[in-house]
C-alpha cells in the first residue's frame, strides 16, 4: 500500500466534478421544441429566399440573353422575355426591401 488513500480521494474528486457538470441540457421539453420550431422556420425562410433568387440570377445573366437573342424567333418574344425578366427584378427587389 505505497499510495494510501490517495487512489480514494482522486476517485471521490473526479465524482464530485461530474456531479458539477450537468449531462444534457437545461432547457425543458416544450423550450427545446419550441426552439427547433424556430430553427426550422428560419431554415424554411432562407430556402425559399435561395429558390427565388436562384432563377432570377440565372434570368439576368449575361449567357441568358445571348441564349435569348440567338434562341427567339420573333421580336415579340424577345420583348416578352426581357419584360419577364425586369419584372423578376423588381418582384426581387420588392422582397429584399422587405427583409
Amino acid at each position: 500500500m505505497a499510495r494510501g488513500n490517495q487512489r480514494d480521494l482522486a476517485r471521490a474528486k473526479r465524482e464530485k466534478e461530474k456531479s458539477k457538470m450537468k449531462s444534457g441540457t437545461n432547457k425543458s421539453g416544450t423550450q427545446m421544441q419550441q426552439e427547433n420550431e424556430t430553427a426550422a422556420e428560419i431554415m424554411r425562410r432562407k430556402q425559399a429566399a435561395c429558390m427565388f433568387n436562384q432563377p432570377l440570377a440565372a434570368l439576368s445573366s449575361i449567357d441568358f440573353r445571348i441564349q435569348l437573342r440567338t434562341n427567339t424567333t420573333s421580336l415579340l418574344e424577345q420583348k416578352m422575355l426581357t419584360t419577364l425578366v425586369a419584372d423578376a427584378r423588381k418582384a426581387a427587389a420588392g422582397l429584399a426591401g422587405k427583409k
